[in-house]
């Protein structure tokens, strides 16, 4: 476990990636049972670097059992919770609150391509220039299964910017089965309940907000094969969080689901039981 972490990376560094663990992970490496608890990072460069709570760039490897807290400040680099960029990396049981402004940002990740996310949640809040996700900023062939986003505040700034309460881009083949958007505002040129931008197959997917339906649009032509509402644009209440698996079976509370008694900005709502709860 580190406490108080902090980085600052200087307007003439060349640095291009930086986590509060480790700025780069390749082939072969596991991350498992690391926790960075208020940490902080604050890139002064104007390059496109890769930020993340705990590593800035994963590829070809797994991060498992582990958590990040952390502010990061990278207005123009990409930066997730967990990592900045994502490629074929892994994300178990694990779990981000950040409080993020960047470019491209997500609560998990914030670039992936080839990832798979299980069993993690995402809490804090994130504005970003371009593009801003509960989950993943933009998305290519990625996967989310039992996870959660519960943020409050998601926000696009940009003129052109989108903000999606799981993923502001998919590009292509983004999957997602049983999951839960719960962030309190979705904001932005473009804000959609799940993805803001391109297309994905869709099951079990829960779009809550505070006081009810903002009533905004979702994708055109995304697929719901099980969705978990009728309507995926209806939202549901908080009371209607406590009766999860008697709305739909899929949310499974004897083994994959429980209650978040403690944390920012909520009370009883429901995270994957594997994912670790710092206090």
């Amino acid at each position: 476990t580190l406490d108080h972490g902090s980085i600052t990376i200087p307007s003439a560094s060349t640095v291009a990636s930086a986590g509060l663990l480790a700025g780069q992970i390749w082939t072969g490496t596991s991350v498992f049972d690391v926790h960075v608890r208020t940490g902080s990072i604050v890139d002064q460069t104007s390059a496109n670097n890769r930020v993340g709570g705990l590593i800035g760039v994963g590829a070809g490897s797994s991060v498992e059992s582990s958590s990040a807290q952390a502010s990061i400040l990278a207005s123009d680099s990409s930066v997730g919770g967990i990592a900045g960029i994502a490629n074929t990396l892994t994300i178990r049981k694990s779990m981000s609150s950040a409080q993020i402004q960047s470019r491209i940002g997500g609560g998990l990740v914030g670039e992936g391509k080839n990832t798979q996310i299980y069993d993690s949640y995402a809490s804090g809040s994130i504005l970003g220039n371009t593009l801003a996700g509960g989950l993943i900023g933009m998305g290519q062939s990625v996967t989310a299964t039992r996870s959660a986003a519960y943020l409050t505040s998601i926000q696009s700034s940009g003129a052109s910017g989108y903000s999606g309460g799981l993923i502001a881009q998919c590009t292509t083949n983004c999957t997602f089965d049983t999951l839960i958007a719960g962030t309190l505002t979705v904001s932005g040129s473009v804000a959609r309940p799940f993805a803001a931008s391109g297309t994905f197959t869709g099951t079990n997917l829960l779009f809550w907000a505070s006081g009810g339906n903002p009533n905004f649009g979702n994708n055109a032509t995304p697929i719901y094969s099980s969705a978990f509402v009728n309507d995926p644009d209806v939202a549901l209440s908080a009371s209607d969080l406590l009766d999860l698996q008697n709305i739909n079976p899929n949310f499974d509370f004897t083994a994959t689901w429980g209650y978040w008694l403690t944390g920012t900005g909520a009370t009883h709502f429901p995270i994957p039981l594997l994912a670790p709860v710092i206090p």
